[in-house]
């Protein structure tokens, strides 16, 4: 219900649902909240579509298991989700480098890609050091 008071009060555009889940030691993808210490005792699927249906204007998926890692997007779950609602989908947590950001807007109908590390740390030390690519470097990775 509160999602339906947001969207009469502000919008749709405005109500933004971010999901946390990881997957079980059966491999099926469960939220949690309260800083991933809590689980949510509902089916992530049912959830989404359900927010979607209350009128939220997009819903940002974060694999709190692979956030800050570098090991890419759990593409084959943000396929499913990005292919079972209406509204935008933002995948969070686990982008490595330009070409994991493509390769997830490809084979997925997701609308964008949160990615936070590869912007700041570099190597294998993980130093600091924030930079951005240029535009023939982006330029270059949607061309694979």
């Amino acid at each position: 219900d509160f999602i339906n008071e947001c969207v009469q009060l502000i919008g749709s555009s405005s109500v933004v649902i971010k999901i946390d889940y990881k997957k079980n030691f059966f491999g099926k993808e469960e939220m949690y909240y309260k800083n991933g210490t809590t689980k949510f005792k509902s089916d992530i699927y049912n959830f989404c579509e359900d927010i979607a249906t209350r009128g939220a204007g997009e819903i940002i998926l974060s694999d709190i298991s692979r956030d800050g890692t570098g090991k890419g997007f759990d593409i084959d779950f943000i396929k499913k989700i990005s292919n079972l609602v209406n509204i935008p989908i933002v995948a969070s947590s686990g982008s490595k480098d330009i070409e994991s950001v493509s390769e997830l807007i490809k084979n997925t109908n997701c609308s964008a890609a949160a990615a936070g590390d590869m912007f700041i740390y570099y190597g294998r030390f993980k130093s600091v050091l924030i930079s951005y690519p240029d535009y023939s470097e982006l330029k270059e990775a949607w061309k694979k």
